[in-house]
């Protein structure tokens, strides 16, 4: 058996120890040294071996051993530096450089050598460092040995928590409900510690008492109780981003331990790893919660709890009504804004609906507040709520507050003349809440007074209507809350009607038939036409047929018609029928202002004016038979102008209908023309003179041959003609002339009535003309007839 005792270095790696086996070769104790792992027994003597050991060690002691016995030799660091030096070749020196230091060993040794012979004791400890788990449970192995002939007599552990003050773990009562010994009075040394406390960390020593001496194994195992903390980092983190969960200990736990985590005390699955970290990521508003960690198979206790903050924009949200259920009118409402956000919500914005599209509210915060609520507050709100990191809406959640029945009123359907056959449907319009649960519908004649209609409908439907149906109309409609009724509705039912062939779109030069429809039970033994056009306000007789019919029907025809049908109880009236009649533009014209001749320099405005239906969409202009690209709409303005400016512009007006030129209005600067006018002028003046001279030669030649007689008839008859066809030569030449100079393709010459200048025009294009459609007057009979002698 062999003692070995720790070494008081705290690291087992600096232990060095000495052992002196039984039975070398030469039957003498060999020499053993056991330091930082290595072994050495080739020297013979315990100097040298001391030596040696110290040569090799960094540690700060050593013990020297001897076969069952023991006893320990200190050696300080300066003994181990000297020893470093000492070399067989040079041994003397060294032990010159160290000699004091040598000789403290070599009398240690004297005095303790009888000690050394008459001990043996060896205590062995599994693990002479531990790092425990706060409220976990430890095992301190260890085994020992004692010399023959001794009896074991009692064991016990110890700490030491002062240099004085020993304290025995069976006999302290903070320890003895906690300890538990599981050893033997014959090798087994083993103490269990549980319950584990953070105090508890000092060095602990197991103490050997035989029928001879006592024995101590001291340094003994220094226990170390940890608590588990948790550490995340960062701490607050935006959705998206990464953490990671560090299980921090005090002291090493050893590379086999094992971590788990929890989330709110709930085990993370598949979190069990042999590393202290834990990462998580990209995160979101659901990992916002408590984490802990522990150390696997001793889970309890964990680490307490740390808060992961995750920064995200708002969700989750609802709007809430305050008073819930039914709403009197009058009462006090909130509505509160509820959201989920992180960090809170710093502006919020409320919204409402109610039939047409929402619109924004007044600002109040997370609370809107009725303070006396009523029914035009009836709606659907929803609220916005805003962070640093965002904004979310909600969803719009309906108030409804109780009251009777307003804004009662009566539609009619179809909108416009009503004419006898038709069908008619009669709606009771309102709003109220709860729903309305009762209509009632009244008439009201001259002849009969007011009725009640049967029946209890919101929307009352006529059908074949009759004359006989006309009359003023109402309904009133009641729930639980009150009832109230509309304004009167007049319904008049005309059974004179009329009707337009071809229906629809009217294109000029078409065949149109304008018929007066009666009720077929009702004869008529006259019928008049009246028509009002723009124009003429007042209506003036065009037929005294059923039907009036315009065979070739122009623009002049549009206008509104009217029939009246007659028998021996009286006559009424049709409503106003619009017949609108579709036409190319015409009297296309250009009007120059200011007129007459213009300053260099001036402004002048052209206008293309023209008659047209449906209206022109589209104007062109033309200057000298050429496009002006840049001129566009009905009005061409025409800044600081010069001679550049001058000559002759037209307008062309287009609708769907087709399209037509205007005729050319002359722009002339400061009295000049252009050269074409200017040269068609001198031309005219020169055949002028020269035809007024020969006419004047004519005239005074007839007369002197007058005065001689019938001498000299042939002859001067034969110079009469020769001048006239010389005169008629000199025109057509001068006007060929003329003609070359001026022509321009399509163009054709006019005069104006309203000018005195000559002007062209390039002739109108062919036109295809669609239709157009007729839509009825909004006014009656009656109004436009009111003054009308029947």
């Amino acid at each position: 058996m062999y003692c070995r005792l720790d070494a008081l270095a705290r690291d087992p790696d600096e232990e060095c120890i000495i052992v002196f086996q039984p039975g070398g070769d030469k039957g003498m104790d060999e020499p053993l040294c056991i330091c930082q792992g290595k072994y050495w027994t080739e020297f013979g003597d315990v100097l040298e071996m001391v030596k040696r050991c110290l040569t090799e060690a960094f540690d700060v002691a050593v013990k020297v051993l001897y076969r069952d016995q023991t006893s320990p030799y200190v050696v300080s660091n300066r003994m181990k530096t000297a020893a470093n030096r000492v070399k067989e070749t040079n041994a003397v020196m060294a032990l010159k450089v160290a000699g004091r230091l040598f000789v403290v060993l070599i009398v240690l040794v004297a005095a303790f050598e009888g000690a050394l012979i008459q001990s043996g004791c060896s205590v062995t400890y599994n693990r002479t460092r531990i790092c425990a788990v706060k409220d976990s449970s430890v095992n301190l192995s260890c085994s020992y040995t004692f010399p023959s002939g001794h009896t074991v007599m009692k064991t016990s552990w110890y700490i030491r928590k002062h240099e004085k003050n020993v304290v025995y773990l069976n006999n302290d009562p903070e320890y003895s409900l906690r300890v538990k010994y599981h050893g033997d009075k014959d090798h087994d040394c083993t103490l269990t510690m549980t319950d584990l406390r953070q105090n508890d960390t000092a060095e602990y020593s197991f103490e050997l008492e035989t029928s001879r001496e006592n024995y101590t194994g001291s340094p003994g195992v220094f226990l170390t109780v940890t608590d588990v903390l948790l550490e995340i980092s960062p701490l607050t983190v935006s959705e998206g981003e990464n953490a990671t969960l560090t299980c921090v200990t005090k002291c090493t736990l050893g590379n086999n331990t094992a971590f788990v985590w929890y989330k709110n005390r709930k085990l993370i699955q598949n979190s069990h790893a042999y590393s202290n970290s834990l990462h998580l990521g990209p995160v979101s508003s659901e990992d916002a919660l408590n984490y802990s960690c522990a150390v696997k198979n001793h889970e309890k206790p964990s680490s307490p709890e740390v808060a992961l903050t995750v920064r995200y924009s708002p969700r989750n949200m609802s709007v809430s009504v305050s008073p819930s259920g039914e709403i009197e009118q009058g009462t006090a409402v909130t509505l509160t804004c509820n959201s989920d956000a992180n960090p809170p919500v710093n502006k919020y914005a409320w919204h409402k609906k109610y039939k047409n599209p929402y619109t924004e509210l007044p600002e109040q915060g997370q609370h809107y507040i009725f303070n006396n609520i009523s029914s035009e507050e009836i709606g659907e709100y929803k609220c916005i709520a805003w962070n640093e990191m965002g904004a979310m809406s909600s969803q719009f959640v309906s108030v409804n507050v109780r009251f009777s029945p307003k804004n009662i009123s009566v539609s009619v359907s179809p909108a416009g003349e009503i004419v006898a056959g038709s069908t008619v449907n009669l709606t009771c319009n309102s709003d109220a809440y709860p729903p309305v649960t009762k209509y009632t519908w009244f008439k009201k004649t001259i002849s009969l007074g007011v009725i009640t209609v049967p029946g209890n409908v919101q929307s009352y439907i006529i059908k074949n209507i009759t004359y006989k149906d006309s009359g003023d109309y109402t309904c009133n409609a009641r729930n639980e809350m009150g009832g109230k009724s509309s304004k009167d509705v007049l319904v008049r039912v005309t059974d004179i009607s009329v009707s337009v062939s071809p229906y629809g779109i009217i294109v000029e030069g078409r065949k149109v038939t304008l018929t007066c429809n009666s009720d077929p039970e009702i004869p008529v033994t006259k019928y008049t036409w009246y028509k009002k056009t723009k124009t003429s306000q007042s209506l003036q007789v065009i037929g005294q047929q059923k039907t009036y019919i315009i065979n070739n029907i122009r623009a002049i025809d549009s206008g509104e018609y009217i029939c009246n049908a007659q028998n021996d109880n009286g006559g009424r009236n049709s409503s106003l029928v619009s017949v609108h009649v579709r036409f190319g533009p015409k009297n296309v014209s250009v009007t120059v202002n200011p007129s007459g001749e213009l300053v260099v320099g001036s402004t002048v405005t052209l206008t293309c004016s023209s008659d047209a239906y449906p209206p022109v969409i589209k104007y062109t202009w033309f200057k000298n038979n050429v496009t002006l690209p840049k001129a566009s709409g009905q009005v061409y303005n025409l800044t600081a102008i010069s001679d550049n400016e001058v000559g002759v512009y037209y307008c062309e007006a287009q609708n769907n209908m087709g399209a037509k030129n205007s005729t050319g209005r002359s722009i002339t600067v400061s009295g000049k023309q252009s050269s074409s006018w200017t040269a068609a002028i001198g031309i005219t003046v020169v055949t002028l003179t020269v035809t007024l001279t020969v006419l004047f030669l004519l005239v005074k030649m007839k007369r002197a041959s007058e005065s001689t007689g019938e001498v000299g008839q042939e002859g001067s008859g034969h110079l009469y003609d020769t001048l006239s066809d010389t005169i008629a030569h000199l025109t057509v030449q001068r006007t060929n002339r003329y003609e070359e100079n001026i022509s321009f393709s399509d163009v054709y010459c006019s005069v104006s009535k309203d000018q005195t200048d000559p002007y062209y025009a390039v002739q109108p294009h062919d036109i295809n003309q669609p239709a157009i459609d007729t839509k009825p007057a909004t006014d009656t009979a009656e109004d436009i007839l009111s003054s009308t002698p029947q």
